[in-house]
């Protein structure tokens, strides 16, 4: 078999694509949410210093900054009811979205670390990560997906691809310390299990888990580098690290896809074995279908429905960027053989994402990706 050979796509059509999307997100996520009057809303709903489903009162104080806290809660107020559990349509949209997030998060910490991203867009997912949580994922992460495409190089040799063998190991732990358990904690009941304002304080820490998670890491590298010993050590372990966080991350977000598919067929289909509030809440037209975000003005029913809304643009416009990208990406390393041709990646990656849903497919894509980087440097090492 021939080895891999890099192509461009600088500037091509999944640029353009991400590109779209980026409107597409500030129209969904900014501009329709600020006309039906969402956001103003929420923030009217934290200036009475209540939260939940309750209006349960909650300590509002964090920085002392009189107008700096009322934004903030602002944040917090909207987070809280994703993680209220008071609401089935949200709760059960909250499954895939935590975990497409894992695959999206493990590809993007991988991604920063690599050799040849060394101070390139690429390499500040976390600073991307952390601006999406203000303004949006879903117009962030288009952004930054497209102009790290833009500015790729299409020259890569074989060690610009090469991760640093710690980074597969504290990878996960990072996760799900500064992603995984702030979320799960947040989103147990209050105030039965956790008090409000321990929620609430708990919901402030996963607002910034791009942050935590990047700490978390950095803490444990040193440690992992240590644990792993000498670099030919290291690299004999890395390749078996890097397929089990791949396998982690394809895991997680296609388990979560599946789930949400089959709650929201069997309520569709077989209403009458739901609660009939929750058949309804759980239908396909309310689950998947997206709101037109162009419609600018248009009356907003309830505050709920609009968060809904949010959420449902915010998880499609981050999964589908996450795969145009990852298969962008993927077409740069082409096999000499008409059977690994651009068509039949493309046809392949299409078909896994309607199998895995877009984020299972982009890690299925990069996992390949990655394993034919690795196959090629070892068949040259043993040359």
């Amino acid at each position: 078999m021939a080895s891999p050979q890099p192509t461009s796509l600088r500037g091509a059509t999944p640029v353009i694509i991400l590109f779209t999307l980026t409107v597409l997100g500030i129209f969904a996520l900014l501009a329709f949410p600020i006309s039906n009057g969402l956001f103003s809303a929420m923030l009217l709903r934290a200036s009475q210093r209540k939260i939940g489903a309750e209006s349960s009162p909650y300590d509002t104080t964090l920085t002392g900054w009189n107008w700096l806290d009322a934004l903030l809660d602002g944040f917090t107020v909207f987070f809280y009811d994703l993680v209220d559990g008071s609401r089935a349509d949200m709760s059960l949209l909250m499954i895939p979205f935590s975990g497409s997030a894992v695959g999206i998060w493990i590809l993007g910490m991988i991604e920063s670390r690599r050799k040849g991203n060394k101070d390139r867009i690429p390499a500040f997912f976390t600073t991307m990560a952390s601006l999406g949580q203000i303004l949006g994922l879903g117009i962030v992460s288009p952004l930054f997906y497209a102009l790290s495409l833009n500015e790729r190089n299409s020259s890569w040799r074989g060690s610009d691809y090469d991760v640093a063998p710690e980074v597969f190991y504290t990878t996960p732990i990072s996760i799900v310390i500064g992603m995984a358990l702030p979320w799960a904690i947040a989103a147990l009941p209050a105030p039965s299990v956790l008090s409000i304002n321990q929620k609430v304080n708990m919901v402030r820490l996963w607002e910034i888990f791009p942050i935590t998670t990047y700490l978390v890491q950095r803490a444990l590298d040193p440690l992992a580098k240590r644990f792993l010993g000498s670099t030919r050590q290291a690299g004999g372990r890395g390749n078996g690290a890097m397929h089990r966080v791949y396998g982690i991350g394809l895991l997680w977000s296609t388990a979560s896809h599946w789930y949400f598919l089959s709650m929201v067929f069997s309520a569709s289909v077989l209403p009458f074995i739901f609660k009939p509030e929750i058949a309804e809440a759980w239908s396909l037209g309310h689950m998947c279908q997206l709101r037109n975000p162009f419609a600018l003005g248009s009356p907003l029913p309830s505050v709920s429905q609009g968060q809904l809304w949010f959420v449902q643009w915010d998880f499609w416009l981050i999964s589908v960027a996450c795969f145009v990208w990852a298969l962008a990406v993927r077409l740069e390393l082409l096999e000499d053989s008409a059977r690994y041709s651009k068509a039949k990646i493309i046809v392949g990656g299409l078909m896994s994402a309607l199998i895995l849903g877009p984020v299972g497919a982009a890690v299925v894509l990069i996992w390949r990706r990655d394993t034919l980087v690795h196959k090629t440097n070892h068949r040259r090492k043993i040359v």
